[in-house]
């Protein structure tokens, strides 16, 4: 008798496909909104960093920019104050030399003044000669020397030999060799020789700008941290929620594939017991679906099966009966007419 071929199982099969489409359909939409609500959060945080800086440098240049505008008014106004108050003393002090002037420390303080923090006022004449500085070195110094070392200052110095008003800005090495922008004004004292100049650096007023700048750019900063601290807690939150329904989708799917893969597995083993002729066994499915209607359809198969079966085997007796009758009346007949059984005649 030829072995018949082991059955596969195929239940852990049908039931890994079922949780693997069940996952797909379940958890990659669920991605694709994630990524979606990802990305659009982390547009939304790009465009609030990016105006945010955007809304600080604005402010803050034009801070700068009015500070700086505020403090070269505040030059101007200053070396127009020392040039009136310079007027006023030499026009009471006719036929007195400039050398005397530079004597008499009252027209000295007159002459030299404070500008902003680190600025001063000067004056000199007509020829480029250093009158009055707070550097006693330069007093009574051509500043045509300075001509090609300090092109820029020497540009607007010029500009006021011939006794008009001037001012710009203009760049300055300082003590340390850094080079830093300064404003200058200069104005004349009318009715003299002598021009006065206020100077400075600029950003002495326009610092208040850059320490607001500052303070924007670590309020940016903070605002950005924030904002990433919050899409890591919403990432953290969607990983979270995906691993949730990962776990619930698979007891789900682990369920349903049960659910399907049961009462296959039990007509499984029905068709095994009708294959050992066990034709009493009967499978017991309460689904109330369509695989219930197939176990109620195997089962009346098995019934229908059985009743013809044992109809074969009557019919099978019946026809042996027949058969060995049949076989009892040619032995008799075979019997009766035997030579040796015919009798003798007379004669």
């Amino acid at each position: 008798m030829a072995e018949t071929a082991p059955v596969k199982d195929h239940r852990f099969r049908i039931r890994i496909k079922m949780l693997l489409v069940l996952l797909g359909i379940s958890l990659v939409p669920l991605v694709v909104f994630g990524y979606i609500a990802q990305r659009d959060i982390e547009e939304v945080s790009r465009y609030t960093v990016k105006a945010s800086t955007a809304i600080g440098d604005s402010a803050s240049t034009d801070s700068a920019q009015a500070l700086e505008n505020l403090g070269a008014g505040m030059i101007r106004q200053k070396a127009i104050d020392v040039a009136l108050q310079c007027q006023i003393c030499l026009r009471h002090h006719p036929g007195v030399s400039i050398e005397k002037f530079q004597e008499d420390e009252e027209f000295q303080k007159i002459a030299v003044q404070s500008v902003g923090v680190t600025g001063y006022t000067i004056v000199f004449d007509k020829q480029g000669v250093m009158r009055f500085h707070p550097n006693g070195e330069l007093v009574n110094y051509d500043m045509h020397n300075w001509k090609d070392m300090l092109p820029g200052f020497w540009a607007l110095f010029e500009q006021a030999l011939d006794g008009s008003s001037s001012g710009g800005y203009y760049n300055w090495q300082d003590s340390d060799r850094v080079i830093r922008r300064k404003f200058m004004y200069i104005a004349p004292i009318n009715g003299t020789p002598y021009r006065v100049a206020a100077t400075t650096y600029i950003d002495e007023f326009s610092r208040p700008a850059e320490d607001t700048k500052q303070r924007i750019a670590t309020a940016t900063a903070n605002i950005r941290a924030e904002i990433n601290k919050g899409i890591d807690g919403i990432r953290y939150s969607f990983m979270m929620i995906m691993a949730a329904m990962l776990l619930i989708v698979a007891a789900i799917s682990f369920l349903l594939s049960r659910m399907i893969t049961n009462p296959i597995v039990v007509l499984i083993k029905g068709a095994k017991a009708i294959g050992r002729v066990e034709m009493e066994h009967t499978v017991e499915v309460k689904t109330g679906d369509e695989l219930e209607e197939l176990a109620d359809s195997f089962n009346k198969m098995a019934w229908d099966l059985k009743w013809h079966m044992e109809d074969l085997k009557c019919t099978t007796a019946e026809k042996e009966r027949l058969q060995r009758e049949l076989e009892i009346a040619r032995g008799i007949h075979n019997c009766a007419f035997s030579p040796s059984t015919r009798p003798i005649s007379e004669g």
